[in-house]
């Protein structure tokens, strides 16, 4: 109390005496000033202005700033005003959009960098070779400029046994193909059988080569890796469940579909697991690969477009059949048969979360005739289809894509020519029976070869005639060409080759 009076005694007299001290408690109420949150407003220089309230001469919140901000102030406020602040905003919003759009897409940085292939091996076709099923990775089964054409002649029959579904390939002048309880390896040239392996099960899918590396899969779920050299094991890999797809190999990475529902992406190298993709369903069919994109389908009837890399998913297009052959990648397209119609799809397809859903409550609105909703689209990517009258009858192979045309044949017999980009019949032929097996276009001539057993060379552009050879057992697996020759595996044990 006395200190207080020394203090009154030491102010000049006035009417009203002013105490100068400042009261300290242990809690400050909100917005009260303190030592320690008094500062110069950045917006007009007035001093003792408390953080988080409006300033007292100005108006404007005060708030703290960066020591830059404090030394150059009027910089600041010309960075810092409300248009560029909700400029700002609305660019974070939509960069966020677009991530959100893009997010699913966007390669997984996991696999990318610690989860890499040590080569980059292949089994696209050599030139004198057919190294996998379809020809190449797009699966076109097409070979635009062959050194020479077959004229129609027999060179020789080999015996194999009992028949399986397996198609020849060729590389260095060798055969190689599944059989029952065993793959073998004939002389190109000769048919002559230069040596076999036993298998734990009849091989129905087609054999890949990748350099010297040979590639198949068994139904006792395990895909094998071949060295050539020495014919002995590099590597296998176990599934879940059996294998009947074929491997196609790019990138140093070997690709294999299984029974168990997964798509299995390996080292092509060693096997270790790279990614793998759950379908759920059955994978019966080898992939087609393009620009870096894979596309494979299941057995209940869905297409998925991935990924090739990491095995992301870029779309599922669903259709109502079971698809029973692999896509084919030309025009940007995707071809596949289903339920005995041809699905085109949009290669490039990207189906964002939750837009299949969207689009069915929408499709289920329009069909109750709620007013006011518009027709709904229709699947995402999806273009033409093409369909011949019933399923059964219709086309349950792989087609052949050339540059301009693409090529399939009916179970009633029928091949069909159609123009790729608009699904347009262009011509078509009556096979002596169905056709079970994908045509192979090589330079200007189509090969298919039908159940009767009669194989047929087409002028592609017409579907004329030009020449027929039977061999009276039918033909269930696609032709083969290699070197100017065509291989023919016929359902009673026999390949043969025609030049």
């Amino acid at each position: 109390m006395a200190l207080l009076i020394l203090g009154h005694m030491a102010v000049p007299p006035t009417r009203h005496p002013i105490v100068h001290y400042i009261v300290m408690s242990e809690v400050t109420p909100p917005g009260q000033a303190t030592p320690e949150n008094l500062i110069t407003c950045i917006w007009c220089g007035a001093t003792d202005q408390t953080i988080g309230i409006a300033c007292v001469h100005c108006g404007q919140r005060v708030v703290h700033v960066p020591a830059w901000a404090r030394a150059y102030p009027s910089a600041y406020k010309r960075l810092v005003t409300k248009r560029r602040v909700l400029g700002l905003v609305a660019v974070m919003a939509v960069l966020g959009f677009i991530f959100w759009l893009n997010f699913p897409f966007l390669p997984d940085p996991a696999i990318i960098l610690f989860k890499r292939p040590t080569t980059d091996l292949s089994s696209d076709t050599l030139p004198r070779s057919w190294t996998m099923d379809g020809g190449n990775l797009a699966q076109t089964r097409a070979l635009e400029r062959p050194n020479r054409q077959p004229i129609g002649q027999g060179a020789w029959s080999s015996e194999l046994g009992a028949p399986t579904r397996s198609p020849a390939i060729v590389a260095d002048n060798v055969i190689y193909i599944g059989g029952q309880f065993k793959i073998m390896a004939l002389a190109a040239d000769t048919g002559h059988l230069l040596w076999e392996l036993e298998a734990t099960g009849p091989i129905h899918s087609s054999l890949a080569v990748a350099d010297n590396t040979l590639y198949y899969g068994m139904l006792d779920h395990r895909l094998i890796a071949l060295n050539l050299k020495d014919r002995e094991p590099l590597w296998e890999f176990k599934a879940r469940d059996s294998i009947n797809a074929s491997p196609v190999v790019n990138n140093g990475m070997v690709y294999i579909g299984s029974a168990d529902g997964n798509l299995y992406a390996l080292d092509a190298a060693n096997g270790k697991l790279i990614w793998e993709f759950q379908a759920g369903e059955p994978i019966n069919q080898q992939p087609a690969i393009r620009d870096g994109i894979l596309f494979i389908t299941d057995s209940p009837g869905n297409l998925y477009i991935l990924n090739a890399r990491t095995g992301q998913e870029r779309l599922r297009f669903r259709t109502p059949g079971p698809i029973n052959a692999s896509p084919v990648v030309a025009n940007d397209m995707v071809y596949f048969p289903s339920g005995g119609t041809l699905f085109t799809v949009d290669s490039g397809s990207k189906e964002i979360p939750g837009q299949f859903q969207f689009k069915r409550v929408w499709a289920q609105l329009w069909l109750w005739q709620v007013p006011g909703v518009p027709h709904p689209p229709g699947q995402q990517g999806g273009k033409w289809r093409f369909s011949s009258g019933a399923s059964r009858l219709g086309v349950n192979t792989s087609p052949a894509i050339a540059v301009d045309t693409l090529y399939f044949g009916n179970l009633d017999g029928t091949v069909r020519a159609l123009d790729p980009l608009k699904g347009k019949e262009l011509w078509n032929f009556d096979a002596d029976a169905g056709i079970a097996a994908s045509p192979v276009v090589v330079g200007d001539r189509l090969y298919v070869g039908s159940r009767a057993g009669t194989i047929y060379a087409l002028e592609r552009h017409t579907g004329e005639v030009l020449w027929q050879l039977s061999f009276g057992a039918g033909i269930q697996v696609p032709v083969t060409f290699s070197g100017g020759v065509l291989y023919v595996r016929t359902v009673d044990g026999l390949l043969h080759a025609v030049e």
